[in-house]
């Protein structure tokens, strides 16, 4: 490992006297001023040609699989293909030959870098192309785009300087590639901070006409339930009322129901002296009947002696008659 690190400039800062740690895949150090270094998922840490290099999704150490979920989909129309994630701010979104949700995220926020989730390479707006190299700035730590014309990565993970230049005409490359990007992050950032203060402006004329409408809304309820409590106090003179007449009523019922009671103590004493005096008639029917009958008979019996008297009568009349005849 010695070897391929003679031919490499020396750094005069302090940060030469601690050991660098090593890409796991080439095994050379991890000088984030020499060559573009990426860290994903699992915080592991490999040159970007060496990551690049690898077979499949997942980390070369760990095997932690760098896809993500199948459950991803675009955040405006759902569609699961040919996902782009804003690199900024974490927006999923659809390719521009699909619904374009991605790249008109970015020409609403002017973010500049998103990545493909299937391939996971990094797309460049302002540029139109992918970003096939990046490095760490040293101001905040970011990764942002080292064009292969100024560094040129030769196979096997070194990185040897350009010839004909000396290691202070290299040094002072890197810073100004260096503050070129960080200058870059910078109007990246300051047009990404007017932007959230414009959503933030916005959503505050937003929360205050909806705070004028609760106002308005909370006024209007106020007088809704003042006048329900008007009601209510109506209602519950109206309740009074009615419970004072309904014990009336029940006052009322009760004298009714004792005087149907005593009615109904009169009646069965009057049904009890009916059924006496039918029983008293049926027996002075009886005896009139047998009476009439007697009469009956007595008048027949007189009329008959009144017959055989007229006769007699007659009959001596009739002899009187004859013997002064005589």
């Amino acid at each position: 490992l010695d070897a391929p690190l003679q031919g490499r400039p020396m750094r005069s800062f302090s940060a030469v006297t601690t050991e660098l740690p090593t890409c796991p895949v080439c095994l050379e150090r991890l000088d984030s001023a020499l060559t573009g270094l990426v860290t994903i998922l699992c915080n592991h840490t490999f040159h970007c040609h060496c990551l690049s290099r690898w077979g499949d999704s997942s980390c070369p150490v760990c095997r932690y699989c760098q896809q993500p979920s199948s459950s991803s989909s675009c955040h405006h129309c759902g569609a699961t293909d040919s996902l782009w994630m804003c690199l900024l701010c974490g927006h999923i979104g659809c390719g521009r030959y699909d619904g374009a949700h991605a790249h008109a995220h970015h020409s609403e926020t002017g973010h500049q870098f998103s990545m493909e989730l299937e391939t996971q390479r990094v797309w460049d707006y302002l540029g139109d192309g992918y970003v096939h190299r990046l490095i760490q700035s040293k101001a905040d730590g970011k990764l942002v785009e080292l064009p292969a014309h100024e560094l040129d990565v030769a196979g096997g993970g070194e990185s040897p300087e350009p010839k004909g230049i000396d290691q202070v005409e290299f040094n002072s490359k890197l810073e100004a590639i260096s503050m070129e990007y960080n200058y870059l992050l910078t109007s990246q950032l300051e047009t990404q901070r007017a932007y959230y203060e414009k959503k933030l402006s916005d959503i505050a004329a937003v929360a205050a006409d909806r705070a004028g409408e609760g106002d308005a809304a909370m006024l209007a309820l106020a007088n809704e339930v003042t006048r329900l409590h008007a009601r209510c106090e109506q209602a519950e003179a109206a309740r009074k009322s009615e419970e004072h007449k309904v014990s009336q009523a029940r006052a009322k019922l009760k004298k009714q129901e004792e005087e149907m009671g005593f009615l109904k103590e009169v009646n069965s004493s009057l049904l009890a002296n009916q059924k006496a005096f039918e029983e008293m008639r049926s027996k002075m029917e009886a005896a009139g009947s047998k009476a009439s009958a007697d009469q009956s008979q007595r008048v027949a019996e007189l009329e008959e002696q009144v017959r055989d008297l007229m006769f007699y009568l007659e009959a001596q009349e009739k002899i009187q008659k004859m013997g002064a005849g005589v």
